[in-house]
């Protein structure tokens, strides 16, 4: 919640000088999609992940972006069982832009909505006298993201987005005795922090006519 607080504050300060700057310069909408990898800390692997982008381009100097980003992958088996893991995510990242000429560098911080999705090993419920059972929260996080876009033309650019995805949330797991309906039940604490690294392609919906960009 904090983060979401962050880039509320962000947003409320900026409208002023964001309403002149779209009048001066033309705001533009644009969208992207990337694809690459991600890096797991204590509990997840690493492996694919992908990203699509809405956002609106305020100025050469900043925009805010819409994100959803998808990971699969599986978990290390320390505090979480043998299990294959789906983390969706919402994202609302605010960017700051230093374009020199076609090349555009950026840094950004947002807050983001974490989903989780968890398969246990079928081998984990071999033992016919119980059942095990695993869930892990979904919640809010933050993201923190460094990168850089290459104008091929004032309508589409390549690019290349380095973000730390900062999410920390709860296991919860039941082991049942099928004989007697017994039932003992745990939490834990767990670190679902990764790196992701994307490349991909953004393209505005309209020319800007950024004279000072191209």
């Amino acid at each position: 919640m904090k983060a979401m607080s962050f880039v509320l504050s962000i947003s409320i300060l900026s409208t002023p000088f964001l309403s002149a700057s779209a009048e001066q310069t033309g705001a533009v909408w644009e969208t992207g999609l990337y694809g690459g990898g991600q890096f797991g800390d204590s509990e997840i692997k690493s492996g694919a992940a992908v990203m699509g982008q809405l956002g609106l381009r305020f100025n050469p100097y900043f925009g805010i972006d819409a994100q959803g980003g998808f990971q699969p992958t599986t978990s290390k088996i320390n505090t979480l069982s043998k299990a294959d893991l789906s983390i969706a995510s919402f994202e609302l990242v605010p960017r700051i832009y230093a374009p020199l000429g076609r090349f555009q560098p950026y840094i950004g911080a947002g807050a983001a909505r974490y989903f989780v999705s968890e398969t246990l090993d079928p081998a984990i419920n071999n033992d016919p006298a119980f059942n095990y059972e695993e869930s892990v929260d979904g919640g809010w996080g933050g993201i923190f993201a460094g990168g850089f876009e290459l104008a091929v033309n004032e309508n589409v650019s390549l690019g290349l987005d380095l973000s730390y995805l900062y999410f920390r949330t709860t296991a919860h797991n039941s082991l049942t005795s099928n004989s007697t309906g017994a039932m003992v039940n745990g939490s834990q604490a767990i670190n679902l922090d990764s790196v992701r690294v994307l490349a991909g392609v953004k393209v505005k919906f309209s020319s800007p006519g950024w004279m000072n960009v191209y």
